[in-house]
């Protein structure tokens, strides 16, 4: 467990401090905040029964904030979504490879 903090930790240092194509101070904080908001779902986690329903469960009550803030993102003009990009993330989920993915995976991360 402290090997995984400690290399986490060094590749945060890594990406923030390599020179010209250092991210921004924003972005360094949203990595930060989402590596430590993995960490304490993952430790929680361990107290929450068998595996698969817990998280099924944990996506059942995340899915609806998640398409709120897809809607508001779409109409603010922040989502720049391409016919071909839809078709793309609809085959990956169809597609062998895709089904041994989380359910929706492909679709938010194309």
């Amino acid at each position: 467990m402290w090997a995984g903090l400690v290399l986490a930790l060094g590749g945060l240092v890594h990406l923030s401090l390599r020179g010209a194509r250092v991210p921004s101070l924003g972005g360094t904080g949203l990595m930060l905040a989402a590596g430590v908001a993995w960490g304490v779902y993952s430790l929680r986690g361990r107290r929450s029964g068998p595996p698969l329903p817990a998280t099924a469960d944990n996506f059942r009550r995340a899915a609806p904030l998640a398409v709120l803030v897809s809607i508001v993102a779409v109409l603010a003009g922040a989502i720049h979504l391409t016919p071909a990009g839809a078709a793309l993330a609809v085959a990956s989920e169809r597609s062998p490879r895709g089904s041994d993915t989380s359910p929706g995976t492909a679709r938010f991360l194309t």
